[in-house]
């Protein structure tokens, strides 16, 4: 999925870098997510948007520049619509 992923946010003006492969010491809740879903015959990644922070996670002060959920959801709408391209195409 990263190929669709990062093809998604090649095509969208507001992203400035693209990192693939980074070590995050968290999110054992999308971990097991993934799992279940890949277990199941699906197929999982995970799309994280960067953001200045005012504070780290779980944080009471935490707060996102909201400009980037907007970036995040164009982005991931466009994923889903390549994704569903590539599998008629396959379908074919």
């Amino acid at each position: 999925l990263m190929q669709v992923i990062r093809a998604a946010a090649e095509r969208s003006g507001g992203v400035h870098k693209i990192v693939e492969k980074k070590s995050f010491d968290a999110c054992e809740d999308v971990t097991y997510f993934m799992n279940r879903v890949r277990s199941n015959g699906g197929k999982a990644a995970v799309m994280m948007l960067g953001s200045q922070l005012a504070a780290g996670h779980h944080s009471g002060s935490f707060d996102i520049d909201e400009k980037c959920m907007e970036i995040g959801a164009e982005v991931l709408s466009r994923a889903i619509r390549l994704r569903l391209e590539e599998e008629t195409r396959q379908k074919s």
